[in-house]
């Protein structure tokens, strides 16, 4: 398939070759390939259903489910005027979380020979409470997380810098003082010997 023009959704089974711009009202569902060439861009309106594989340049989709994607950039929605409740979080007790969270290497049953390294869906749901299900993480809530752990990190190195300042400067104050004490003891053994 060439240069399409808008379409109201779409049904394939087998591959689609996109040499410019795909745009489409609906959801495609798709039992095949869709690749794109260098400028290639896929636009859905909803969502992106895919038994194999997707190829593009960009991918603009509100949902995309799919066994691999394969994109130079990928986009995730973060626009501020497309979000509600938002709400600020605690760093720190991100951070605990993703402290004690399981991270581990592994392989999908399907694809045993390309190993990965992530937590499970279930570890991650159960220790934030975001996402739509324990089997499933968004790549913007790991971002977020990450993000939020980084911020929460830093506040705890700020926080030490500041008490190793303030211990620094009562150690400083100590020492001076521990030498006009010396001082003082020395002038005094020094008056008593006769």
């Amino acid at each position: 398939m060439d240069d399409t023009g808008e379409q109201a959704g779409m049904q394939v089974n087998g591959s689609v070759f996109l040499t410019s711009t795909l745009s489409v009202g609906g959801d495609i569902n798709l039992e095949g390939t869709l690749k794109g060439g260098n400028s290639a861009i896929v636009e859905i309106a909803d969502n992106l259903h895919v038994k194999i594989n997707v190829n593009a340049q960009s991918i603009f989709a509100d949902n995309v489910y799919a066994t691999g994607v394969h994109a130079q950039n990928f986009y995730n929605t973060s626009d501020i005027n497309a979000k509600s409740n938002i709400i600020s979080v605690d760093n720190l007790s991100i951070l605990k979380k993703l402290a004690i969270l399981p991270v581990s290497a592994w392989t999908f049953k399907n694809e045993p020979s390309v190993t990965h390294i992530g937590p499970m869906a279930q570890h991650f749901k159960e220790s934030f409470r975001i996402g739509i299900d324990d089997k499933h993480i968004s790549s913007s809530d790991e971002v977020g997380v990450a993000l939020a752990a980084i911020k929460g990190l830093n506040q705890k190195v700020e926080d030490q810098a500041a008490e190793l300042k303030s211990k620094q400067s009562t150690i400083e104050s100590l020492t001076y003082r521990l030498a006009q004490l010396e001082v003082m003891l020395s002038n005094l053994c020094a008056q008593r010997r006769p």
